[in-house]
């Protein structure tokens, strides 16, 4: 829930790996367990240590404000009961602003998936010709992993392993951080 992509000049800069291979585990409870159909496949916040719960089909994301170049959502009901996670995501001068907001106290950090290779920058990372920087200092950590996406059944193509990168975002501030903003530039 609040999972979002960026698409520029024919690259996806934030991904979603989309629905992997199929597998046994794939429609069992285990299936959250595998990075494609778990949070941790998705360009999520963590809040207090804390990845998105499952959800039921009841619960959704409430939208606070919705405009042409802007849309913030309230997906905190996908962490804990009565939680306010606002999510708010705006194109400005040719950018796109990423702001979280917690109202909890708890930390948040910041997660991006990309299956573009990104290298580390002074101010946070650099994904092809993109470059992703936090308003507050940071310990940023790349992850590589893997999975294998689900055959393009029409193509007749069947993939291997595809590389996913994991980046975090991680404030260096002790005390609770309540909201972070980032620059897709």
């Amino acid at each position: 829930m609040g999972s979002f992509i960026i698409y520029k000049n024919g690259k996806y800069y934030a991904d979603d790996p989309g629905w992997g291979e199929y597998y046994k585990d794939y429609f069992g409870p285990r299936r959250y367990g595998n990075v494609v159909g778990g949070a941790e496949g998705h360009s999520l916040p963590t809040v207090g240590g804390l990845t998105q719960r499952l959800t039921d089909a009841t619960q959704k994301a409430q939208a606070v404000e919705v405009t042409e170049n802007k849309i913030t959502l309230d997906i905190g009901i996908a962490y804990a009961d009565g939680l306010s996670l606002l999510r708010t995501l705006e194109r400005k001068d040719g950018d796109i602003v990423l702001t979280d907001d917690c109202r909890s106290g708890k930390p948040i950090c910041q997660h991006i998936v990309t299956r573009i290779a990104p290298t580390l920058t002074e101010n946070g990372v650099k994904i092809d010709e993109m470059t992703v920087t936090s308003d507050r200092p940071a310990d940023v950590t790349i992850t590589e992993t893997s999975f294998i996406p689900r055959r393009i059944i029409s193509a007749g193509d069947a993939f291997t392993d595809t590389p996913l990168y994991l980046i975090d975002f991680k404030p260096k501030a002790e005390t609770a951080v309540n909201s972070l903003h980032f620059t897709f530039e």
